[in-house]
């Protein structure tokens, strides 16, 4: 059940916005204004035309910020493809993830009237439904764990995440909220968390969340699209070149922002460092507050950075300096927001089309690095960089022999010795691992068994198996961060009294969800001490890839490891006839008998 939801044709609009007096860049910092940006708009302009005219897209839009303000919008294509409604930098967007910086934002408002502090408990501000415990010793979720991430809550219940626009609401069972891993330990993306943040807020304000919102946001900025509220103007979804049912979101305060282009790029410069032009919603503390790394002594995290509200990382591109990035996901949505805050430079850019992941992705991610070219002298990004030839490993680790089996957030990981390296087995598919001379070493997929074939992405990414603080783990590095690829799983072969439900199971409660993953069924099994739940997808090859399970009551489970997409938990009712399984709200039941 986490198989990622898979995910412009006329030029609209070119604004070169007139402003007040223009900010004055830091001392030193090239000046981008209109003129110099014309070439770099000319081009971005023409790439965003080409992008819906060459496919059946929908619509798509881009807005470059400079020293926290807009200095450039385009938008081309479609709102609604087939009414030929125009897509322009005014047309309210679905920006799903994108939404908590906007909770991020209210928050540090809040914080700066005094009226909550980041590290309250948040059972102070919101504490129903209470959130179970499994573990004994686990602190207090604070406002500031909710915002980056580290609560422990699980990602969402998947079924009824999302509905269509006409469909009844299905709220929230209390079951739901629970601890998925120890607060504090590990980053684990939550849309529960962020909405448990709203209610917090609402609390806090004394308000509901929109008028917040329209009070210390749409008003100061002058916003008129940004809101919660889907307006009859909202861009309508695309798929293979049709329009889709509009979908709304359960974890609406999480997800279901909708904004224009021209808004959202208002809101996001003016919590650009360099922002001095009155009004923003954050003074400058605040602002500061947001991109400084809140997770530097989280051992999990292996470095990853994360701020109040986005992602930070520091490049490893000569010139490029910290950077913030947020990507938001929604139902035949995508924006994506990265900022240079050591540069005050960024794009913004949302589609309302289902295909255009590597379209945006590509799009956006050249034209920040035209920005930071002009702005820093860097480098563009190498789109086929190689490994360095030495990785260190992160602090706190230490080399070690591969575990026999790892839980990883795709599923079960099964490693096995060969006379160099050593092989992995993962979703039916075998790699290869062999050792590069530095503890780390590089991956190959094992064609029958017999061929190893390097892919360009596998090429660029190494694997190691090290202890960390005291755990077996495997560890992933790619571009130019480290990933908790798996935590080492000790077989139990008391789980075998469980082998006599293993087997395919149907979906009895479909979705939305699950009819856009297109996935009706899963199967359970055991094997050696291992036993796991399953699921089979298409992607370029038919993969079945297997959650592996581990105990924690009678006939109660979780998914092992650590990270994402673990410590969810899975029911398997064996007093039903036939036999049920409950995962994420979802019902299977068995279908093989």
């Amino acid at each position: 059940m986490h198989r990622p939801i898979r995910a412009a044709l006329l030029m609209l609009s070119l604004t070169l916005p007139a402003t007040a007096a223009a900010q004055q860049p830091e001392v030193g910092r090239p000046a981008l204004d209109a003129a110099t940006l014309a070439p770099l708009a000319a081009k971005v302009g023409a790439q965003v035309d080409d992008a819906v005219d060459s496919r059946k897209a929908g619509g798509m839009g881009i807005a470059l910020l400079v020293d926290g303000e807009v200095r450039w919008t385009r938008a081309a294509g479609w709102a609604d493809r087939e009414r030929r409604v125009p897509f322009t930098v005014d047309t309210p967007v679905h920006v799903g993830e994108l939404s908590r910086l906007v909770l991020a934002a209210l928050t540090l408002d809040l914080a700066a009237q005094g009226k909550l502090s980041l590290d309250d408990p948040i059972d102070r501000l919101a504490a129903v439904p209470p959130i179970r415990s499994r573990f004994p010793d686990a602190r207090a979720i604070t406002v500031r764990d909710l915002l980056t991430h580290h609560a422990g809550l699980p990602y969402s219940r998947l079924r009824g995440a999302y509905r269509k626009a006409d469909a009844p609401v299905e709220t929230l069972p209390d079951d739901a909220w629970y601890l998925a891993q120890p607060t504090g330990t590990v980053q684990l993306v939550s849309n529960l968390g962020y909405e448990r943040l709203a209610r917090a807020l609402e609390v806090a304000g004394g308000a509901p969340l929109e008028a917040q919102l329209a009070d210390r946001i749409r008003r100061p900025l002058s916003l008129t699209r940004l809101s919660w509220q889907p307006s009859d103007g909202t861009a309508r979804a695309h798929r293979e070149g049709k329009t889709t049912a509009s979908m709304v979101a359960r974890e609406q305060a999480a997800l279901g922002l909708v904004a224009s282009l021209a808004d959202y790029a208002r809101f996001a410069a003016a919590l650009m460092p360099g922002a001095l032009r009155a009004p923003s919603p954050l003074d400058t503390a605040a602002r500061a507050e947001m991109t400084r790394v809140q997770n530097a002594d989280v051992t999990f995290d292996v470095g990853n950075g994360a701020g109040l509200g986005w992602n930070l990382a520091t490049s490893v591109r000569a010139g490029v300096g910290r950077v913030a990035t947020l990507v938001g996901a929604f139902p035949e949505h995508r924006a994506t927001l990265r900022i240079a805050l050591d540069h005050g430079v960024g794009v913004l850019a949302v589609a309302n089309w289902d295909e255009v992941d590597e379209v945006i992705f590509d799009l956006s991610a050249d034209a920040f690095d035209a920005l930071l070219e002009q702005r820093a002298g860097a480098a563009p990004r190498d789109r086929e960089r190689p490994l360095p030839a030495r990785i260190a490993l992160p602090r706190g680790t230490g080399p070690a022999p591969p575990s026999a089996l790892y839980a990883t957030p795709a599923g079960l990981v099964i490693a096995g010795p060969r006379a160099d390296g050593f092989e992995l087995d993962f979703a039916d598919l075998r790699f290869r691992a062999n050792p590069r001379g530095d503890g780390w070493y590089r991956v190959r997929y094992d064609l029958l068994g017999v061929l190893p074939i390097g892919f360009s992405r596998l090429n660029r990414v190494a694997i190691a198996p090290v202890v960390l603080a005291g755990e077996p783990v495997l560890l992933g590095f790619g571009g130019d961060r480290y990933v908790l690829a798996g935590t080492a799983l000790a077989r139990d072969p008391g789980l075998s009294r469980y082998a006599r439900f293993a087997g395919t199971y149907r979906l009895i409660n479909p979705d939305v969800l699950s009819e856009l993953a297109e996935l009706d069924g899963a199967f359970l099994d055991y094997a050696d001490g291992v036993l796991a739940l399953g699921y089979e997808a298409d992607f370029v090859v038919s993969v079945r890839p297997r959650l592996p399970l581990a105990e924690v009551a009678e006939n109660l489970f979780v998914v092992a490891g650590r990270g994402a997409n673990t410590g969810e938990e899975v029911r398997i009712d064996v007093t039903s006839d036939p036999p049920r399984i409950t995962y994420s709200g979802y019902v299977l039941e068995r279908s093989d008998d």
